[in-house]
């Protein structure tokens, strides 16, 4: 463990300390919602005082703060950058996704695939060398799609629909249909539909079939590759948890057993090693209990009100903010635990109003 969770504190510490002089600025300007974010580190504090207190929940504990506050501070940043070219940042994602690939073949060997359209290889060459490969599959269909999320999210149809961005998009998916990560295909299938609503609610007709076509022809590209792993595996399930992939057991007999206050910050494991139910919201309550969950919500949802949240916020690039936000809550309800998906919430913190939603006034 020492391995690996140090330098990750030492990166967390120095990106802190790098970022220290725009924090000042970025608290005085987002009081409310910096205020707000660290109550709500403070809920894990306080859980994580009348929990197990084993290896585990204290290094949960200090991924929670350290981590917490780099993702909020750095998604404040991104969210106030006027100058950030999400498109740019979508490429490099896609070369991101390329190059995990490319490792697992060349230096790995991986071997090739039977055919361009083999989608199933390099998940089973991920679990063969699942000792030696530094590089899951989760983080090749992580890539994809956030890479996606930075390409729809600008706001002006211009800049998502050209020929470039559709290449890249086309990419993007295909990245995703190598991982075999379901909740990367799904995230981009469900991005696609919601930029589409986004997009052209005030178009005419002729411009909405095309775009739907457009859309249509890109899933059905799509839907060929999911016919292997992960597809067949959703196909052949007779329930939600085979679905998924997941079981919610332990998870549920916990929240029964303890449904006000759970069983402290890192209970869910019984022996100190990293274990969690792989959904945010079961694990707050197994965890926080009832009452912390209405305590997360509350301080959420008053942290929304104030920041005038709405589905059509602008970032200071002109992005949609709905978007990363809906690719990261599908993220943390399939997968993770909170030391990672506290980003979901830092997220949706530092979600502030700027000056393109001009309509919008804080009531904070």
């Amino acid at each position: 463990m020492g391995f690996t969770v140090v330098p990750q504190f030492v990166v967390y510490v120095v990106v802190l300390v790098i970022l220290l002089p725009q924090i000042a600025s970025l608290f005085r300007k987002s009081i409310a919602s910096s205020v707000l974010f660290i109550l709500l580190l403070s809920l894990f504090a306080i859980a994580f005082i009348y929990g197990p207190q084993h290896a585990y929940s204290k290094i949960k504990l200090a991924r929670i703060l350290l981590y917490g506050l780099l993702c909020f501070w750095t998604f404040l940043i991104y969210n106030r950058e006027k100058n950030i070219d999400p498109q740019k940042i979508a490429f490099i994602f896609a070369i991101v996704g390329v190059t995990y690939i490319v490792m697992g073949v060349t230096v790995y060997n991986f071997g090739k695939p039977s055919s361009f359209f083999d989608f199933t290889y390099f998940g089973r060459h991920v679990q063969k060398f699942a000792d030696s490969f530094a590089i899951s599959y989760h983080s090749v269909g992580l890539a994809a799609l956030y890479g996606t999320v930075f390409l729809l999210s600008p706001k002006e149809d211009k800049q998502v629909l050209n020929s470039s961005s559709i290449i890249l998009l086309i990419l993007l998916i295909y990245i995703a249909l190598i991982s075999q990560m379901r909740q990367g295909i799904l995230g981009i299938i469900v991005l696609m539909f919601v930029r589409y609503g986004l997009l052209i609610k005030r178009k005419g007709l002729v411009y909405k079939l095309l775009v739907f076509i457009a859309i249509a022809a890109i899933l059905s590209f799509a839907l060929t590759g999911v016919k292997t792993a992960a597809g067949q595996s959703i196909a052949d399930s007779s329930n939600f948890e085979q679905a998924v992939n997941r079981s919610y057991d332990r998870g549920l007999s916990i929240m029964y057993e303890y449904p006000f206050f759970g069983v402290g910050l890192g209970g869910y494991s019984l022996d100190g090693k990293v274990t969690y139910p792989h959904n945010i919201f079961l694990e707050i309550i197994d965890e926080l209990g009832f009452v912390g969950l209405f305590m997360v919500l509350f301080l959420s949802f008053y942290a929304m009100w104030c920041n005038r949240f709405s589905l059509k916020a602008l970032n200071a690039n002109g992005t949609f903010a709905l978007l990363f936000l809906l690719a990261v809550f599908i993220r943390v309800n399939a997968s993770g635990d909170l030391t990672e998906n506290i980003y979901f919430f830092a997220l949706l913190f530092s979600i502030d109003k700027n000056p393109l939603n001009k309509s919008l006034t804080s009531y904070c």
